[in-house]
């Protein structure tokens, strides 16, 4: 009898490790096949109208079926009479860029911080002729942030008057439609962070820029022409730490993500730093942090309260088909074939109503377990108009339990936000949107204030100083 039995259930095991094996084969092959399709499109020079046309009418097909219905405390713009406009105006194939810079402004003018439309990467990756600086823009001016490796370059600091002719304010009102944000001050900040991607794709390449600019504290007017250089990506790390002083440690979280799975193991290396340091002050960069994974802020409040807490209370999941097939990209190849979709607490959500039904379901709030690490210095987060998503959510969590000081600018996302965000390729150009399925209700119902304002300033940009971290400091030392 117990012969038999081990026999059935090695038979149950070989069986399920087949069907893994099987799974993870069949999966992992069909998204090969998707992302080489995705790459032929990308190396297309143009598409005729009816694929413009196409994918035009497939956006609004997903903001009207994917996209959750428009609530009064998060207002939408109206794009339906755009997207017609542009219907009009495809007369003949275009480029992707062209359809980009055709469709951009339509997104933009959504103000949902999380319905955006990709930079189109694969132009910007092969461009040979962009510009070799980064900038800020601060009071609808353009300063120059980073320089080039240029011998006699422009100035730290100096103001960006015009580029080969073209104002600034102009440039600024040309290219801020490119980007996504609910209100302006958003918009601009994600422009400033890509300024040479978005005149690239506005201008093509160029093989040099005649700059004209003043340097800070002067009305002298000078000018400067300089070469152009290759796209060169910029450093992504999505958390990291540098010690401040004896007492003062700055965890910047540049975005949410956790791709190689370590940030539970570096948390707990960095808060075993500060409890063998005997560190008091945490300040936790969360500028230009536009969000991501929200488990990654329960994991930072695991170390900071004892106390129950919730970073969102509510969630309204849209039910959609497309919903669904993104969101089972996200479960591992081999386990598919299980229905992990009625199991999974992201998944769950689109599967328990029927399509085109909405999900409503409130969430209690989180018991901290305990933790031999829990911090009990001071925190300070520093945010600004770049802050969105899951940093938003943490801010304002931090905010609402007084778990902390918040110092900078107010966040450019809301704390009721249109959430669950999906990747979605255009099936006939390639360009990928991003958007949500889900209404989420966190604890404010607005943008999160910071306790002190504070934003950069010009003096102290061309002096290489960050005035909302000097602020920070300021205050840890009580002036």
């Amino acid at each position: 009898m117990i012969k038999k039995l081990i026999i059935i259930v090695l038979g149950i095991i070989s069986f399920g490790a087949i069907l893994c094996i099987l799974s993870n084969l069949y999966f992992t092959m069909k998204e090969k096949n998707e992302i080489q399709a995705v790459k032929l499109l990308d190396q297309r020079s143009e598409f005729s109208t009816d694929e413009l046309l196409a994918d035009l009418r497939w956006y609004q097909y997903m903001l009207n079926n994917v996209h959750p219905k428009e609530i009064e405390l998060l207002p939408l713009g109206d794009v339906d009479a755009e997207i017609k406009e542009v219907e009009k105006g495809i007369k003949e194939p275009l480029s992707r860029l062209a359809f980009f810079k055709q469709l951009a402004p339509i997104v933009s003018n959504l103000n949902d911080e999380h319905t955006t439309l990709l930079l189109p990467m694969y132009e910007i990756n092969s461009a040979e002729g962009v510009l070799p600086y980064q900038f800020s823009i601060i009071d609808n001016k353009i300063y120059l942030k980073m320089q080039s490796s240029m011998k006699d370059d422009v100035p730290i600091g100096s103001e960006i008057l015009s580029i080969n002719g073209v104002e600034s304010s102009d440039l600024i009102q040309k290219l801020k439609p490119y980007f996504y944000g609910s209100n302006d001050e958003q918009k601009v900040a994600y422009l400033a962070e890509h300024f040479s991607e978005a005149y690239y794709i506005c201008y093509g390449n160029t093989e040099t820029f005649k700059i004209e600019y003043k340097i800070n504290g002067t009305d002298v007017v000078s000018t400067q022409t300089i070469m152009a250089s290759k796209y060169a990506a910029k450093e992504d790390r999505p958390f990291y730490i540098e010690k401040i002083d004896d007492k003062t440690i700055l965890l910047t979280m540049t975005s949410f993500s956790d791709p190689e799975h370590t940030f539970d193991a570096f948390l707990k290396d960095l808060f075993v730093k500060i409890r063998d340091e005997k560190i008091d002050n945490l300040i936790i960069d969360l500028r230009m942090n536009k969000g991501g994974l929200s488990s990654l802020g329960d994991q930072i409040l695991s170390y900071l309260t004892d106390k129950p807490y919730s970073q969102y209370k509510r969630m309204e999941t849209l039910v959609s088909q497309e919903a669904r097939e993104a969101y089972i990209k996200e479960a591992p190849g081999f386990i598919r074939w299980f229905p992990i979709q009625y199991f999974h607490p992201m998944l769950k959500p689109l599967w328990e109503k029927k399509i085109g039904e909405v999900n409503a379901i409130d969430y209690p709030a989180i018991e901290p377990k305990e933790n031999a690490l829990m911090f009990k210095g001071r925190v300070f987060v520093l945010i600004d108009a770049g802050s969105m998503s899951s940093s938003t959510m943490l801010a304002s969590t931090i905010k609402t339990y007084d778990l902390g000081v918040l110092i900078g600018e107010p966040t450019g996302g809301r704390d009721c936000m249109y959430g669950s965000v999906a990747t979605y390729t255009m099936p006939n150009t390639g360009l990928q949107i991003e958007m949500p399925s889900a209404v989420i209700y966190g604890n404010q119902t607005e943008h999160v204030q910071p306790d002190h304002l504070c934003s950069q300033t010009v003096e102290d940009l061309a002096a290489k100083k960050d005035s909302v971290l000097a602020l920070c400091l300021r205050i840890i030392e009580g002036e």
